[in-house]
């Protein structure tokens, strides 16, 4: 029994080295991990035994097997394994009693001692129990995990539209080229070595990253030959063919094992946008990514958007340069930044620093970049990994995120949504893709958005195939770059109703928020907390069972940096009774314009604040205008839009590790609304009230949010 114990633990101290982050191969760690285990075992149970002889006078050598076995198991599990407790003590007793029947064998085997017929069968009993444990859970382990239940609406609002513009997602008729620029020097990647197209001057960073230094971060200079005074210009490149000039766009990607190289992963959009007459360059930041001995915590995330502006220098040098191949090529003043995970964060930083005279954190380091950054695209970006925030000004902006995103696990990029501000013709908009993961926009990263043995735990199920995030991203980002690049603004219409590329997207499994300057903004709920207050007119509430501005949270409890109205109704169905939220305006509006559209921000509420509900619930509710000469206007929300189900997020194959890790299955994530007013005959400055009426259901919860007028 015990030698079975013995070998037990040593089997798991190698299967944790095999899956311990390193810069040796998996092979040399489950070697060290065999040696570990062996080196634990024996030098534990030789301190116990020997402990034990001298307190209580004794000798003891099975206690002492049996502690040091248990204080080895510990250490493993606590150190190496990153397993949740309860599963990992599950399978290590599950271990032990399998090795029951091994032990019984091997004393019979070599003992001169023969084991008694009743510890024999004892031990195989117990050996059954351990494999059935084992067995279970490895069929838990591997399989994929429970789906969700929620299904998005299919059946577009009776007066949805569709596009009639070309798919964007389409490849274009440009020829494609493709190389490599770097250091020319590089140990670990060829493409930016001898295979360098081009070789560019290294870069002092270590003004920008001061954290780069000590002793921690000498491995990660060994493995890759330099430290932050040399740190290299590295890219891979998909170029049209043509003589230009064409705009640029540059990938980064965010944080993941630097051993894995992740710059490879956006092959998908740069063959796409180099066929339709744009330059994509997927800019290699590895170096900054974590390693074995840990990463940066975030204090790198300056020196990630700052190295997007030295590549973007180096492009204007061979673009000015006219003995250059690149002469010409690029058209510098429509640029456009894509990030992900903190490569999303890092594009925020780049565009806010592009502006600025000197860092911010260290004037010494003199900036001058000035770039015509047009749009700048966040795919599941984090948030405040840098202290300071970024509020982006005269830039588009577009945020797209997976609703089962296990690492970025809400919508951070909303945070930046609402902090960039329009001007002039800009707009921004936020993507939720139903079914989506982390790591599926880069095809490196993939489905699992935690390395093993911790990815075993991951609820995979509901998960869209790659293929179809992939596919969803471009429609979003392609849409987005013909109209932030390209000036072809009817693609704005994308986000303004997710019902219009419908026949563009795989499956119509997308929520958006929208803003451009076109919206005449009559609240927003962030100037004050009086309820009764709105614009320059005054709300009142009647019939509602819930009726607060709330600050919205995500599910961690994290706020959204945004307040929104909260709306809540139960009412007998019998008796036809209405919930009305009414706003007056006694001196009108006051603003001579004719809008083509209402618009408003609508969200899900908790159905928990209502009284015995099961199931989902899907709001529609009647809006009615009316002006100061009595003319009324109404509306039905479900003639124009359809609100997506809420997005509950099972990221784990245990509901209750959700529950233990946010206490909550979903948050609220916003839909944007337009009403077509454009055939009322209402006196728009003469509109003396707007009322929500809800009734049809008779029970609903809702967010509102940012209610306004399209010129």
């Amino acid at each position: 029994m015990l030698f079975g114990l013995a070998i037990s633990n040593v089997a798991f101290a190698a299967t944790a080295a095999y899956y311990f982050r390193s810069y040796d191969p998996r092979e040399v760690n489950l070697v060290l991990g065999i040696i570990y285990g062996i080196a634990a075992q024996y030098g534990l149970g030789l301190m116990y035994f020997h402990l034990d002889r001298w307190v209580n006078k004794r000798q003891a050598p099975v206690g002492a097997l049996v502690v040091s076995s248990i204080t080895v198991c510990w250490l493993i599990g606590s150190n190496f394994f990153r397993f949740p407790p309860q599963y990992y003590w599950l399978g290590a007793v599950g271990v032990w009693l399998t090795a029951l029947p091994l032990s019984a064998f091997l004393l019979g085997t070599f003992s001169k001692k023969k084991s008694s017929k009743t510890f024999l069968n004892l031990a195989f009993m117990l050996g059954s129990v351990g494999s059935l444990i084992l067995v279970v859970g490895f069929y838990w382990l591997t399989y994929v995990g429970s789906p969700e239940e929620a299904t998005l609406p299919t059946t577009p609002p009776k007066k949805g539209t569709q596009l009639t513009l070309a798919d964007p997602t389409l490849n274009g008729t440009f020829g494609v080229k493709t190389f490599s620029y770097g250091s020319g020097d590089s140990k670990r990647r060829k493409q930016f070595a001898k295979e360098a197209k081009f070789v560019t001057p290294t870069v002092d960073g270590s003004r920008i990253i001061p954290a780069w230094k000590g002793d921690k971060h000498k491995g990660r200079e060994k493995y890759w030959g330099f430290g932050p005074k040399k740190l290299p210009v590295n890219g891979l490149v998909w170029m049209p063919e043509g003589a230009g000039p064409f705009p640029i766009v540059l990938t980064v990607h965010g944080n993941h094992s630097m051993l894995e190289y992740s710059d490879p992963g956006y092959a998908y959009l740069g063959e796409w946008m180099a066929s339709n007459g744009i330059i994509m360059v997927s800019v290699d930041e590895n170096f900054l990514n974590g390693s074995p001995d840990g990463d940066f915590g975030g204090k790198e995330m300056p020196a990630r958007g700052w190295l997007l502006l030295k590549h973007l220098q180096q492009w204007q040098q061979w673009n000015k340069d006219k003995t250059h191949e690149l002469f010409g090529k690029v058209d510098l003043d429509r640029i456009a930044l894509i990030g992900h995970s903190r490569g999303g964060e890092a594009v925020s930083i780049a565009a806010a620093f592009n502006e600025l005279p000197a860092f911010p954190d260290n004037a010494l380091e003199a900036f001058d970049f000035h770039f015509g950054i047009k749009g700048v695209i966040a795919l599941a970006q984090t948030d405040y990994r840098y202290e300071r925030r970024m509020e982006l000004k005269g830039v588009n902006f577009l945020a797209l995120q997976g609703s089962l995103d296990s690492d970025e696990d809400s919508f951070y990029g909303l945070r930046q949504y609402r902090r960039a501000e329009l001007t002039n013709s800009t707009f921004k908009a936020g993507v939720l893709i139903h079914g989506a993961n982390h790591g599926q926009f880069n095809t490196i990263w993939g489905a699992n958005d935690a390395g093993p043995p911790y990815s075993y735990l991951l609820n995979k199920t509901p998960l869209v195939d790659g293929e179809i995030q992939r596919k969803t991203a471009k429609v979003m980002i392609g849409a987005f770059l013909r109209a932030a690049l390209f000036d072809q603004a009817d693609y704005r219409a994308v986000f303004r109703n997710r019902w219009s590329a419908g026949k563009w997207l795989p499956k119509n499994n997308i929520s958006v928020v929208y803003q451009d300057n076109q919206i005449a903004m009559l609240e927003d709920f962030e100037s004050d907390i009086d309820i009764e207050s709105f614009g320059n007119g005054k709300a009142e509430a009647d019939s509602f069972k819930v009726f607060r501005e709330e600050l919205m949270q995500y599910k961690g409890k994290l706020f959204q940096e945004n307040n929104a109205l909260l709306l809540g109704w139960q009412l007998d169905s019998a008796s036809g009774s209405t919930a009305t939220y009414k706003v007056s305006f006694p001196n009108g509006l006051g603003e001579a314009f004719n809008p083509s559209r209402f618009v408003f921000d609508l969200s899900h509420g908790d159905k928990d604040l209502l009284d015995s509900i099961t199931g989902e619930l899907f709001p529609d509710f009647r809006i009615v205008f009316k002006d100061s000469a009595g003319v009324v206007l109404e509306k039905q929300l479900a003639d124009y839009h359809v609100l997506a189900p809420r997005a509950e997020s099972h990221y784990f194959k245990s509901d209750k590790m959700t529950k233990d890790r946010f206490n909550v299955f979903w948050e609220p994530h916003f839909e944007y609304v337009e009403i077509d007013v454009s055939d009322a005959e209402l006196n728009w400055p003469g509109l003396t009230e707007i009322s929500f009426e809800f009734g049809k259901p008779s029970k609903g919860i809702v967010y509102l949010d940012n209610i306004g007028f399209r010129k």
